[in-house]
């Protein structure tokens, strides 16, 4: 195994205080204190020292397959970092290796501008290797699991997947495929000031698209691709598949794909999707074992095994796991409701569905050849909102109506003078950061601005720059022109709105 060039880290005693407290202790829940047991074997819990650096441990932050998550304090700047211990079999067998190449290549290309978790440095004592990151929230699992997995509007799965999308079309650029992507590698930044800002992290099954091998056991079970469960070639389209994956179940609730082993997860996606294209299951190392041959003269055809062939041959039992069963794609639209009484809020939200859904048959195209890029994704109508400014005609068309509630006598049976500025780009209400000056803003110029707009929620009925209000139709997205910007998530309106009284 070649040498990992990096800085060498080695426990050591507590540094003199002059009798006080140290300015960070270690405090953690008693529910961890079996984890940090298992740690203890891996580092012993203390004070850590790596060249000028030194740091804490806090508590644990969760457990996978290739190492242990551990927050800690970097006691030289107090700054709360996040430090993966990997397992000794992965550093002895070299597989750490190959997430250190990645980590250096992301870094080298300062992917963390792309919704990339923030990768700090390598420290090893030649027995245990340790990766320094940046501290985030909490996973998309842990979210949806303390809302009792209760379905996201599509607002809110609109800048999630835009923000995905983004971090994977970087992956593509610099030819690396993340090969693990699911909810639980999906990390909110900081839910309370940023809402719904995210980052990609775990690159423990990341390799370069040069470096992609039939037969590979990577993806998790839910997310996996059928490139993958079939054994046959594959690209970074099978990142597009789990964000596909990701966005069905953000807007269901639950996996799309659930599945104790790849046959059940291949009969969901026959089921739904159909089987996939001949030229896939003819290349696939493992085609045989879900599929049956059929031979009619010259040609042949695969079919799917039924589950009582599976059973006789495996001896494993096909369970039923999905919440709700899906003959396509196109029975999303069934579970839709409306939440808007309004004729032009409800056609945009009708149409915000179907166009999602139109996403994700994109996305989750069997053929990996005609799924959607990355590019694509970030291109597509849903994400950029055009499906909703062309509704932009009918918005104006109700503006043009006298308003009822006003309570100005002379503003009475007077056209709305705010009509050409009935669709807005607004920020987040529960962000805190001040959006940039709305006449500057570099959206098109079919986007109008209201002079009389606001940070102020549009719920807000007595803030006096809105004395009247029709109706709002909102559609919380990432601005296409500040992808970057810490106002992470805006506001597209549908309003009446006649301007605050002199």
């Amino acid at each position: 195994m070649a040498e990992l060039p990096t800085e060498r880290v080695f426990p050591g005693p507590p540094p003199a205080n002059n009798g006080q407290q140290p300015s960070s202790r270690r405090c953690y829940d008693a529910r961890d204190a079996h984890k940090i047991a298992q740690i203890n074997r891996l580092l012993p819990i203390g004070w850590y020292f790596t060249g000028a650096a030194r740091y804490q441990m806090i508590s644990t932050l969760g457990e996978g397959a290739y190492g242990t998550v551990g927050k800690f304090i970097r006691l030289n700047d107090l700054k709360s970092v996040a430090i993966k211990i990997v397992k000794t079999d992965c550093f002895r067998n070299g597989l750490a290796n190959l997430e250190v190449a990645a980590l250096r290549k992301l870094k080298l290309y300062k992917s963390e501008r792309y919704n990339l978790v923030q990768f700090y440095n390598v420290l090893t004592d030649g027995q245990k290797l340790c990766l320094e990151f940046e501290h985030l929230d909490k996973n998309l699992y842990e979210f949806m699991k303390e809302r009792q997995f209760r379905p996201l509007a599509l607002k809110s799965v609109r800048a999630i997947t835009q923000q995905i999308a983004k971090a994977l079309d970087h992956l593509k650029s610099v030819r690396l495929i993340h090969a693990d992507l699911k909810l639980e590698n999906v990390m909110l930044v900081n839910h309370q000031k940023q809402p719904y800002r995210v980052k990609v992290i775990d690159f423990s099954l990341a390799c370069d698209t040069s470096a992609a091998s039939m037969g590979s056991y990577i993806q998790s079970r839910s997310y996996r691709s059928p490139e993958i469960i079939l054994g046959a070639p594959f690209t970074e389209a099978i990142d597009v598949w789990s964000l596909g994956c990701i966005a069905a179940n953000l807007y269901l609730g639950s996996m799309l794909y659930p599945g104790e082993n790849e046959y059940e997860v291949m009969r969901y996606i026959v089921e739904t999707q159909g089987q996939p294209p001949g030229k896939i299951l003819d290349s696939g190392l493992k085609t045989a074992f879900y599929f049956d041959t059929q031979l009619y003269f010259t040609t042949s055809t695969w079919k799917l095994k039924t589950p009582e062939q599976f059973v006789s041959e495996t001896g494993i039992k096909f369970t039923e796991k999905r919440m709700m069963k899906l003959t396509s794609l196109d029975d999303l639209k069934n579970l839709w409701f409306t939440r808007h009484q309004n004729y032009t809020s409800k056609s945009a939200e009708i149409c915000d569905l179907l166009v999602f859904i139109e996403l994700l048959k994109g996305m989750l195209q069997l053929d990996p050849e005609k799924r959607m890029t990355p590019s694509q994704v970030l291109q597509h109508d849903f994400t950029t909102l055009r499906h909703i400014l062309r509704l932009y005609p009918y918005s104006f068309q109700s503006l043009q109506q006298p308003s009822s509630r006003t309570s100005h006598p002379t503003q009475q049976n007077q056209p709305c003078p705010l009509a050409e500025h009935s669709i807005q780009v607004r920020r987040h209400s529960h962000s805190r950061t001040t959006c940039p000056p709305l006449q500057n803003h570099p959206c098109p110029s079919s986007m109008r601005y209201s002079p009389y707009s606001r940070t102020t929620h549009l719920a807000e009925q007595n803030h006096p720059c809105l004395p009247v209000l029709h109706h709002c139709c909102c559609f919380r997205t990432i601005c296409p022109h500040h992808h970057n910007h810490p106002a992470v998530c805006y506001c597209l309106y549908f309003r009446t709105t006649h301007p605050p009284q002199q």
